[in-house]
């Protein structure tokens, strides 16, 4: 029988061991090492939440499910798993599901730490062709996720500004903007109103 400081030893050596085979890309080593941390500590949410990103990469969408359905349930609301989740049931083709869990990730998200929230959001409501509400969460998601900001990533920012042009250039709806900069270059400064039909 082991005392309980030699199992957090061996737990925390299993992490590490995850760790490294991550950062030498060994996607099934760190898979193998998480899942014995799971049998050794069930109630470990950042295994559990390993595991659901380490089987996204590897397109194993319902294992990748699971874990961040544990993760859940060992810390309920946390942003990260619930933005994780969202995006693997949305990878299977639950729209409805993954809009859900986009919504809850954004309720429970204070401190901004998963942006990419609303632009997901977003492209769901844009897909369902309902870009009344796209729209605030394309808007919040560049106010958000800006350059120099952790989370910052170009091609989410590009998606985005693809995203709003598309929105633009449709007939749904109509911008206007009182600062007079384009809304790429300038977005801060400009004050977004949206107008149905073209009726200002």
């Amino acid at each position: 029988m082991i005392s309980e400081v030699e199992h957090s030893e061996y737990v925390l050596s299993l992490m590490r061991r995850a760790e490294d085979c991550v950062r030498v890309s060994d996607t099934h080593g760190a898979i193998r090492a998480n899942e014995l941390v799971v049998s050794s500590d069930p109630s470990n949410p950042v295994a559990h939440y390993n595991l659901g990103i380490l089987h996204f990469q590897l397109n194993h969408m319902e294992e990748s499910e699971r874990s961040f359905r544990a993760a859940l349930n060992v810390m309920p609301n946390d942003p990260a798993s619930l933005f994780g989740l969202a995006a693997a049931v949305n990878e299977m083709g639950n729209i409805l599901e993954a809009q859900r869990l986009y919504k809850e990730v954004i309720k429970y998200d204070t401190a901004h730490t998963c942006p990419r929230a609303h632009l997901e959001l977003a492209l769901i409501y844009q897909q369902r062709a309902t870009p009344r509400k796209a729209l605030p969460h394309l808007m919040r998601f560049r106010k958000l996720s800006t350059p120099g900001t952790p989370f910052f990533e170009e091609k989410d920012d590009l998606a985005a500004k693809v995203a709003i042009a598309n929105l633009v250039a449709s007939d749904r709806l109509r911008i206007v903007w009182r600062n007079p900069d384009p809304p790429f270059k300038h977005k801060s400064h400009a004050e977004l109103f949206v107008v149905r039909g073209g009726a200002a």
